[in-house]
């Protein structure tokens, strides 16, 4: 349960680096590198969540649709 939670809270703070990448990429300028990062984002939270209920990912996926939400307001 240890290594499992340990494992969750480490692909979490990989994501939270991720939105803050993307926060830090010109969306107007390079667009096609901000859709690339976003990309890796999906890939990473679909990879965790497939093996999980999806009740249970239901919040952290809430949190990480504002973070990015965050993300695209800073662009404009």
């Amino acid at each position: 349960m240890i290594a499992e939670n340990r494992k969750l809270r480490k692909v979490h703070l990989n994501v939270t680096d991720m939105v803050i990448e993307l926060m830090n990429i010109d969306l107007l300028k390079n667009r096609h590198l901000w859709k690339e990062n976003l990309g890796k984002m999906k890939r990473v939270i679909e990879t965790v969540t497939k093996a999980r209920s999806p009740e249970m990912c239901k919040l952290w996926l809430t949190h990480l649709n504002y973070q990015l939400y965050k993300a695209l307001e800073f662009q404009y």
